[in-house]
């Protein structure tokens, strides 16, 4: 196993689930939770969320998924990635009609998913995790919601990081490459830029390939506290 030999910058270790830690404890599934964003551009302070999907790691995973009315319409480059398109107030995911909310709905909606998980703290873990962090906390930041967020949320953890890590010889580390590397059965199925897709199947990718390899005291090495995206 590889694994980085120093952390990035982050204040304390994550709150550690296990009463009696140690190198070899993987039993931290359950305080998991898998998450994407699809939105409208790439800068998360004029672009806008559109969709949120996450999923426990917990066995039988609760899962979460809405999509949010954007205020200014989705870009054509954003909608030939995610295939949502939003005209005439109704928001469409390949040509399909899907319910939309507003974004404070849909954000105050996430927060009380989390809250409903009856465990004191959770790590969030996304792909490239700082695309989607930097995002969400400032969207909660701008809908006085980050306080309740980080009472639940120690902080995030990104697979991107521990794939490069863990996989030092693999030449691609995009999800769709890992999907089609790792679970090549399953490949047909995947529908990346879909947020529930992506949530699905990146906690697929997660237990069948890093679980085992990285115990509960190295994510660390990959992560990220919730004020280190806070302007």
């Amino acid at each position: 196993m590889n694994l980085v030999t120093e952390p990035i910058k982050l204040s304390n270790v994550f709150y550690n689930p296990n009463k009696n830690p140690d190198d070899s404890e993987h039993e931290y599934r359950d305080y998991l939770i898998f998450f994407d964003l699809e939105t409208s551009g790439l800068c998360s302070i004029k672009d806008e969320i559109i969709q949120i999907a996450a999923k426990s790691g917990a066995p039988g995973g609760k899962p979460f998924n809405l999509y949010c009315k954007p205020r200014r319409g989705i870009s054509e480059e954003a909608s030939k990635v995610n295939k949502l398109t939003f005209r005439q107030r109704t928001m469409r995911y390949k040509g399909v009609i899907v319910k939309s909310k507003p974004i404070k709905k849909v954000l105050e909606e996430f927060v009380v998913y989390l809250e409903s998980i009856p465990l004191k703290k959770l790590i969030l873990v996304a792909h490239n995790v700082t695309f989607d962090a930097s995002f969400l906390v400032h969207n909660l930041t701008k809908y006085k919601l980050l306080g309740r967020f980080e009472k639940k949320v120690d902080g995030f953890v990104d697979t991107l990081k521990m794939f490069r890590s863990c996989y030092p010889g693999l030449y691609k580390f995009t999800q769709p490459f890992l999907v089609s590397w790792f679970m090549i059965d399953d490949i047909k199925l995947f529908e990346p830029h879909n947020g529930q897709s992506d949530v699905t199947y990146l906690r697929r990718l997660f237990f069948c390939s890093l679980y085992k390899r990285v115990p509960f005291k190295s994510l660390k090495h990959f992560g990220y506290r919730v004020n280190h995206f806070v302007k």
